[in-house]
């Protein structure tokens, strides 16, 4: 029974209801994993009684897709202001996007448990990338940018490289960014 997410509701009761129990599930979200946090733990953190929950909401997997859902339209609706021909422009205002929600994309794009095995998997992988990226630059072979960055892009793609991005403290500017996504997704050939 997921809420109506094409359009915020109307009622400002329901938004504020609605914004509440997201928020609530964030703050838990920061302290463990999803799975050990119940609908009443919400409800207590959101300060919303369970009737009212029960009444927008099927359940915690329910108002997890609304929230996900609703700030993927915001990005969207960021990406999408911007014409097509203006590829760096979209991904500043992608990245923007994450930036303002930072506490979120967080929550959902860096990887908590260091032992989980996709985590060890991207570290080793990116490991021996930007190994081989940095043997290229020894033999004097120049790279458009920093090998770092084409590693996280080819261990796991964008969503990688943002949750990279979160992990290091936005340590690249937007633009900077911006500018090598743009780079990676042109098909430019890297190593020729």
């Amino acid at each position: 029974m997921l809420p109506n997410t094409s359009q915020p509701p109307e009622d400002l009761r329901v938004r504020r209801t609605y914004k509440l129990l997201w928020e609530a599930l964030l703050t838990l979200l920061e302290q463990r994993p999803f799975e050990s946090i119940s609908v009443t733990e919400i409800c207590e953190k959101a300060m919303v009684h369970r009737v009212t929950f029960y009444k927008h909401f099927e359940d915690k997997y329910d108002l997890l897709e609304y929230g996900i859902q609703t700030t993927q339209m915001q990005l969207l609706e960021e990406f999408h202001q911007v014409e097509a021909s203006q590829t760096k422009r979209r991904h500043i205002r992608m990245l923007e996007q994450i930036a303002m929600h930072q506490r979120f994309y967080s929550l959902m794009m860096v990887e908590k448990e260091t032992h989980s095995l996709t985590n060890l998997m991207r570290q080793q992988l990116t490991r021996d990338i930007e190994n081989d990226l940095k043997r290229t630059q020894e033999k004097g072979i120049q790279l458009p940018m920093p090998p770092e960055v084409m590693a996280q892009f080819y261990g796991g793609a964008i969503v990688t490289l943002g949750g990279w991005w979160l992990e290091n403290g936005m340590s690249i500017s937007i633009e900077e960014l911006a500018h090598y996504l743009d780079l990676l997704l042109t098909g430019l050939e890297l190593l020729s």
